[in-house]
């Protein structure tokens, strides 16, 4: 599967990118999203912990010249609040965030992508259980996006 062929594909539909660390996934990633912004649209990039997530952030907003929030348990509930509204609001073109991130009210997403969707961080065991892996194939099942 290649990346034209994903992209040439904005409805519903689960793809596996294989590769070790360093092989190119976030590369891949990347080229996934262009044409998701070029259309106004929003993407939503889950990582598996909070330490993963600044070189992260940097890939991206080196590449696009768009708004990034982030969503993590150890920002602070304004921190939070303001990166939450600027994805409801289409102020946020790319949300990058754990597991929690999944529940972003995103108002015009086009794409999710879970990175290492095998790591065992991905599963809620507290309180509400869940596992975002299969809540992001379901999410973007009901809203018809890769």
């Amino acid at each position: 599967m290649s990346v034209a062929t994903i992209n040439a594909n904005p409805e519903f539909a689960c793809y596996l990118i294989e590769g070790v660390t360093g092989s190119g996934k976030t590369e891949v990633y990347l080229n996934l999203l262009e044409p998701v912004l070029k259309r106004g649209q929003q993407a939503l990039i889950l990582v598996p912990e909070i330490g993963l997530t600044p070189q992260t952030i940097n890939r991206f907003k080196r590449r696009f010249n768009v708004p990034v929030v982030v969503l993590h348990s150890a920002l602070n509930e304004t921190e939070r609040l303001n990166a939450w509204l600027a994805a409801r609001d289409n102020e946020a073109a790319i949300i990058i965030g754990t597991r929690s991130a999944l529940f972003s009210p995103c108002k015009s997403l086009g794409i999710i992508i879970v990175d290492e969707e095998h790591d065992a961080s991905y599963k809620q065991q507290d309180s509400f259980r869940y596992h975002a892996r299969d809540l992001a194939v379901m999410r973007g099942h009901e809203e018809n996006i890769p």
